[in-house]
């Protein structure tokens, strides 16, 4: 049987129908496409998955972008995106980061589906979205930041010690000096605030204890000959002359005023007492020595200072140690804390009045932890009992960081410095050090986990260093670690040094393992300002199959909760102070200060 081709002439309307059928079969057009939100190089879309009414399947996306508007003119040369995901359920929410755009630009989106078909048909333009880029953020450092109040003397250096220690800080304000006398007693005031007698002297692995800008920022104790020195310092440092007097089994130091004359000052026992003369001062160990009643009389004379010999030694004690009193001369030493600090993108420090328990050094006295030991006596001294009373332990919480004395004012205290590298903008990379090779990021590639590899087969390494200008007492880090395939490495090191490192923790089973406080107290107890954290990462398949997201290193420190600035009664001005402040403010990046205060007798912060 043969066929014979035959033509069939239709009409012009069953030609328009049929045309609208084969139109018809073409993906629904997605009229909902929105800019959820963009980021420095990305932008994050959504739209609702689109219908087929040809019945074939959903096959495609085809998304675009441009800095103008888009519409059906110009669709072709308008840039293509790379990675559109395969349509899912019709109704769903689809979800898209379009990467690789410029900062702080405006972009125009838009797309068409296609369906299936060996010869896809191709759905309408759909709406056009838009939305504009972050600005870049610069990766800065806000260099030696300082918290400093204008009602408490300020410690951050010698120079400031010396320019503020000679005041007298009062509830009633702040009271310059009149006389060289009176720069001795206030900066014996304002070192005995900050600095009381333990057993133990405290760890010289940051400084010299003897250096008072490093002891009283940092720990806060020390025994007589240090309490001495430190004083010196101050004192040379304030324009005054200065000595260390050697007691028999004791130090104490006198003040060289500018008529010549010199005044014996003694902040570990409490101890200065005037003369008989008119008008009195503060007597020196020769006058004690040549009169006996000077001493044995103070506190009936009224010519004793405030609290006068409160950590228990006698009268008859001292006078029998002023008899052999010696001279060892100029005793100031070179001061050189300094705070010098840098606080980079992504970082938060902080000091708290708080004491936590096993957060301080653990020298001697079977690891007690370092506290004013004759605190029972401390509310003798009326004078400088106000800034220590409101710190006290009751008899509940002392247990709680094993201190068995009651009360205790004057003790150590605590804080933490936390570092947390945002790797979705460039301000990492003021955080790694310049030995981290081989890792890529979200922010300069627009994929996850956040932390990466660069080239897959060769190992990365993102090395952190952790500077706080106080003793180190415990660390943890934390984070959303990935390994995908039995080869890949995903571990975390540690140094004090940065380049002897010891492996901590490593990723054992594969997909996300989420880490939250990975204690790393036996590897940084009681380093003193630095140590340092490696991520090392390698994938065998796809750069992303081994890396960490949400990566955090927070490290505990001891410091000297009376070096900080802390408020008094009545009007206080509270100052951030820094280096670079025109950096700062170049690149758009804010400093984010919190003060918290308790008001003494009061409740919650």
């Amino acid at each position: 049987m043969k066929l014979a081709a035959v033509l069939v002439v239709l009409p012009a309307a069953m030609l328009a129908a049929m045309a609208s059928s084969l139109l018809a079969a073409a993906p629904t057009t997605i009229v909902d496409l929105h800019v959820q939100a963009t980021h420095i190089q990305a932008a994050h879309l959504t739209w609702t998955v689109p219908t087929d009414p040809g019945g074939v399947g959903l096959g495609s996306y085809d998304v675009r972008y441009s800095t103008g508007p888009i519409d059906d003119s110009n669709w072709a040369s308008v840039t293509q995106a790379s990675g559109e995901p395969v349509p899912g359920t019709p109704g769903a929410t689809e979800r898209f980061t379009v990467t690789g755009l410029q900062p702080n630009t405006l972009y125009y989106f838009a797309g068409k589906t296609a369906d299936a078909s060996a010869s896809p048909n191709v759905s309408a333009l759909s709406n056009v979205a838009s939305g504009t880029t972050l600005p870049p953020i610069a990766p800065v450092t806000v260099h030696n930041p300082w918290l400093v109040s204008d009602r408490v003397a300020d410690t951050h250096n010698i120079n400031t010690m010396a320019a503020t220690y000679v005041n007298a800080y009062t509830p009633s304000g702040v009271v310059p000096p009149a006389s060289d006398e009176n720069k001795a007693i206030n900066i014996y005031d304002n070192q005995k605030r900050r600095l009381y007698h333990w057993a133990d002297e405290p760890p010289a692995t940051g400084g010299d204890i003897n250096d008072p800008t490093y002891n009283q920022n940092v720990f806060g104790w020390c025994l007589c000959g240090r309490h001495a020195s430190q004083a010196c310092t101050i004192v040379k440092a304030a324009g005054l002359g200065q000595r260390r007097i050697g007691l028999p089994g004791h130090w104490i130091y006198e003040v060289q005023y500018a008529d010549g004359s010199w005044h014996a000052y003694d902040t570990m026992t409490t101890m200065y007492i005037y003369n008989k003369i008119t008008p009195r001062k503060v007597a020196n160990c020769a006058e004690m020595k040549a009169d006996p009643t000077l001493l044995a009389g103070a506190v009936t004379d009224g010519r004793a200072c405030p609290g006068f010999l409160l950590c228990g030694d006698t009268t008859d004690w001292y006078q029998g140690a002023v008899g052999s009193w010696s001279d060892y001369g100029d005793s100031a030493v070179t001061a050189t804390w300094n705070g010098g600090m840098d606080l980079r993108l992504g970082q938060s420090f902080k000091r708290t009045w708080e004491s936590w328990v096993n957060q301080h050094p653990t020298i001697g006295g079977g690891g007690t932890p370092p506290y004013h030991h004759e605190a029972r006596r401390d509310y003798q001294d009326y004078v400088n009992f106000p800034y220590w009373e409101p710190y006290a332990l009751t008899a509940a919480q002392s247990p709680a960081v094993n201190v068995s004395y009651i009360p205790t004012y004057r003790r150590w205290s605590n804080g933490t410095d936390t570092l947390a590298p945002d790797f979705r903008t460039a301000g990492y990379q003021s955080m790694l050090e310049t030995a981290s090779h081989d890792i890529a990021t979200y922010y300069a590639d627009g994929v996850t986990p956040d932390l990466h590899v660069n080239t897959v087969g060769t190992a990365g390494e993102a090395i952190f260093k952790i500077t706080v200008p106080y003793y180190i007492t415990d660390a943890s880090f934390g984070g959303d670690f990935v390994k995908t395939n039995a080869a890949d490495v995903c571990n975390v090191q540690v140094s004090s040094t940065g380049t002897s490192w010891t492996t901590v923790w490593t990723a054992s089973s594969l997909g996300t393992t989420h880490v939250a406080n990975q204690s790393l107290r036996t590897n940084v107890f009681g380093l003193w300002k630095t140590w340092y954290i490696k991520v090392q990462l390698k994938s065998t398949v796809a750069k992303t199959d081994a890396g960490a997201s949400n990566f955090v290193v927070v490290t505990t420190f001891e410091h000297n909760k009376g070096a900080m600035a802390y408020l008094d009664k009545g009007v206080n001005h509270v100052t951030l102070t820094f280096d670079n402040a025109a950096e700062l403010q170049a690149s758009h990046n804010t400093l984010h200060v919190v003060y918290k205060w308790k008001e003494f007798d009061g409740t919650g912060w």
